[in-house]
């Protein structure tokens, strides 16, 4: 693993070895993550048991602040972790 918490896997196909990227997070910004989430419950952004349009974005920045050097985005990483 490297400094970004990235990691290569090898995945076989059907006749070439394929690499994807696989994301792993560090225990500071799973803490961020939780941190941003109970903020966005906290101002309002939950409503109807689901957060309302644009909280992705809101916690895309909460991390920034929280974490200014970390490379998470909203689509594919935070959507990818917070699935239930």
């Amino acid at each position: 693993m490297d400094d970004e918490g990235n990691s290569r896997q090898h995945r076989r196909g059907s006749s070439k070895d394929k690499i994807s990227t696989r994301r792993s997070w560090k225990v500071r910004e799973e803490e961020a993550l939780i941190n941003g989430l109970r903020s966005l419950v906290a101002s309002g952004w939950k409503c109807n048991n689901s957060f309302r349009t644009g909280y992705l974005a809101q916690l895309e920045k909460f991390l920034l602040r929280a974490l200014p050097d970390c490379d998470i985005k909203a689509e594919p990483h935070i959507t990818s972790k917070i699935q239930v």
